[in-house]
């Protein structure tokens, strides 16, 4: 695969881990709301637990991915102002 197309990858990648970093912290906010209002949903305060165990497990993951696709992307905006890729 070409340059380009990977840096399309990997800030797709980093856009979808994002969201599913917002997903999974809007999600352990609700569990914890709704093991708070009724004690027979305790579970779902432990649910929300390992979402937040996900989402830090996550960062790692969004930082590797997204740091690179933004500077080849940034590489390949520069090749092209240049004129040594034709768009």
């Amino acid at each position: 695969m070409s340059y380009q197309r990977w840096a399309r990858i990997l800030v797709w990648l980093a856009v979808i881990i994002a969201v599913f970093i917002v997903v999974a912290v809007v999600l352990s906010i609700v569990f914890l709301v709704m093991a708070d209002a009724d004690t027979s949903n305790a579970a779902l305060g432990y649910l929300a637990i390992v979402l937040w165990v996900a989402i830090v497990a996550a960062i790692p993951a969004l930082l590797a991915v997204g740091i690179p696709g933004v500077v080849m992307t940034q590489r390949v905006r520069r090749q092209r102002q240049a004129g040594i890729i034709p768009s």
